[in-house]
């Protein structure tokens, strides 16, 4: 079916409603470099195929599984090593985990900063129960080995996002009816209660945006400081409310309690600083 200078396939992923797509986690030589190595992907089954996801030539894909939830989000693992008649070297810069949301098109690296440990990763391997496919298993190498599991799905950068509360089809909600409405470490999605087309959402270090989606609007309203010598201080996930009895005045917080009544447009400061203002911290 091809990929014949690979010489070694280790894992394939087939897609659970299309027979024409398969992915193929390919080693590569064990011996010397080789390009024809990573993660391939093949839309027509099989004739013909393109790399989805490649390191560098002494690096292979090891594992490729699919959430059993949505095809297009995928797991790889791709592992550096080389095999010498005197010597065999496992892991190395290039090793990594990698996660795509979009069947390939795209793919996130995971560090340690998610959870994976320090230093040089070599091969791994990952398992998706199917029950519960937010919940992913990966099997890490490493100067000190893992077992790792997350129960959040390969959920970081993942932007904020707005759905129905139900849909007229019988599969009910599913993942076509999920827009997204902001970008970077998503955290809080609030709707505007007079527009459930518009609303706010807040990504990491304070950054604040309103959304219309009949106008085409995404606006940064992250409050400016309203004084020259001041630099303002947000959280990495921000205080963020909305008032219950004024549509269209909420409240948000750095060192200061900041207030807009007119949906973020302007903003009015409430308090003094209330941290300690300690450099050291």
């Amino acid at each position: 079916m091809g990929l014949e200078s690979s010489e070694r396939i280790n894992r394939i992923a087939l897609h659970p409603t299309n027979s024409d797509i398969a992915y193929v986690a390919a080693l590569g030589s064990l011996w010397s470099p080789n390009s024809e190595r990573g993660v391939f992907r093949t839309r027509d089954g099989g004739l013909s195929w393109q790399r989805v996801l490649f390191v560098d030539e002494t690096t292979g894909a090891t594992d490729i599984k699919m959430d059993p939830s949505n095809p297009d989000k995928l797991f790889a693992g791709m592992w550096q090593f080389r095999r010498w008649h005197y010597n065999f070297k496992s892991g190395g810069p290039g090793s990594g985990m990698y996660v795509t949301l979009d069947g390939g098109k795209t793919w996130t690296e995971r560090t340690e900063e998610d959870g994976l440990p320090k230093g040089e990763l070599g091969r791994m391997a990952f398992s998706i129960p199917v029950a519960n496919p937010d919940r992913v298993y990966a099997l890490v190498e490493a100067k000190k080995s893992a077992l790792l599991r997350s129960d959040d799905g390969g959920l970081q950068d993942n932007g904020s996002w707005r759905g129905p509360t139900e849909v007229w089809v019988p599969a009910g909600i599913r993942n076509l009816h999920w827009q997204e409405v902001g970008f970077g470490d998503g955290f809080d999605t609030i709707p505007d209660p007079e527009n459930a087309r518009a609303g706010y959402v807040m990504s990491q270090g304070g950054f604040l945006l309103r959304y219309d989606l009949d106008k085409g609007l995404q606006k940064m309203i992250r409050p400016a400081p309203h004084d020259p010598e001041i630099d303002l201080r947000f959280n990495w996930n921000a205080g963020f409310e909305q008032d219950p009895f004024e549509p269209a005045t909420i409240y948000y917080g750095s060192q200061f309690m900041h207030k807009s009544t007119d949906r973020g447009l302007s903003w009015s400061v409430l308090s003094d600083d209330l941290t300690s203002n300690d450099p050291e911290m």
